[in-house]
């Protein structure tokens, strides 16, 4: 009898045990979500939860990757960060191209841990915190310092070529107002054939020096273009000295190409209208592009006719 309450009393404890381990188990595997397939994104941060499996590899370009899961491949953030969570198992590689890879106490990398350039990114991004950290920053920022460098030397040449050619600049400028159809079409063929031509000629070795020449000479008109427009626009703006009035326009022409998508197309319109400008007026001279050779007087005799 007795040992019929302790079979009992076993059976009892037994079966309590599986069913509270199993109470414990078997939400925890319900729970956990296994991804056969590796994670590509472009643009965007991966994170992977603690109760997730990847077997694959997970690669984030132009984002970071979080992970507090399982990853049986490779880790790999290209323009961004890689977190790894206590609770993270790397069976392969971590890798951070432009970024860095910070590493919680308890994380487990199988394989090699390789940081690219992450800590001159994080130093540039500093200065452009609003864009958030890694190379995605450090790239916006190089392209804005190269802007306002851009803009600014452009403003610098504006003023020489104001001030060395004033009567030129006012002609360039007139003739725009005068015939703005010509001055455009004028600097858009240009702009599209200048770069056919440059490369025909560049094809041959003699050919250099004179692509060399041509694209100095474009890059000239182009600057006195810029001049011209410069000084149209602060005409309109302002009453002053012609110096003046073109650094204002220079300022809020340059200004308008910060402006997203629409700032760019304006400045592209405005330097066609400037280049088809200088061109038209021969760099505001009105001048012919090539003298021809004097002819010689007739003699009297000549002009008398044959002698009756």
């Amino acid at each position: 009898m007795k040992n019929e309450r302790r079979i009992c009393w076993k059976i009892i404890i037994f079966l309590l045990t599986v069913f509270f381990l199993g109470g414990l188990i078997l939400p925890a595997i319900a729970q956990t979500t296994v991804r056969e397939k590796s994670i590509v994104r472009v643009g965007a941060d991966i994170v992977v939860e603690a109760d997730e499996i990847i077997k694959g590899d997970v690669v984030a370009i132009g984002g970071s990757v979080r992970v507090a899961g399982i990853v049986s491949g490779d880790v790999t953030a290209i323009g961004g960060d890689v977190f790894l969570e206590s609770t993270a198992q790397i069976d392969g590689e971590v890798v951070a191209v432009g970024g860095t890879v910070r590493r919680a106490p308890g994380a487990i990398v199988e394989g090699s841990v390789t940081e690219v350039g992450g800590r001159l990114f994080r130093r540039w991004s500093r200065f452009f915190p609003f864009v958030g950290e890694g190379m995605v920053g450090t790239l916006f920022g190089l392209t804005l310092i190269m802007k306002i460098l851009t803009a600014s030397g452009m403003i610098i040449i504006s003023l020489i070529v104001v001030a060395l050619w004033p009567q030129q600049v006012d002609v360039v400028g007139g003739m725009i107002l005068k015939d703005w159809v010509k001055t455009g079409v004028t600097g858009l063929i240009t702009v599209i054939g200048a770069p056919v031509v440059l490369v025909l000629v560049a094809l041959t070795i003699v050919g250099i020096p004179l692509a060399l020449a041509i694209g100095f000479f474009l890059m000239v008109a182009g600057c006195m273009g810029f001049a011209a427009v410069s000084f149209l626009i602060g005409e309109r703006m302002l009453k002053s000295t012609m110096v003046i009035v073109t650094l204002l326009g220079a300022v809020v022409l340059s200004l308008v190409r910060f402006v997203p998508f629409l700032g760019i197309t304006l400045f592209s319109i405005a330097s066609l209208f400037g280049l088809g400008s200088v061109l038209v007026t021969k760099f505001g001279t009105n001048r012919p592009w090539f003298r021809r050779a004097p002819t010689s007087p007739e003699s009297p005799a000549a002009a008398s006719g044959p002698p009756k």
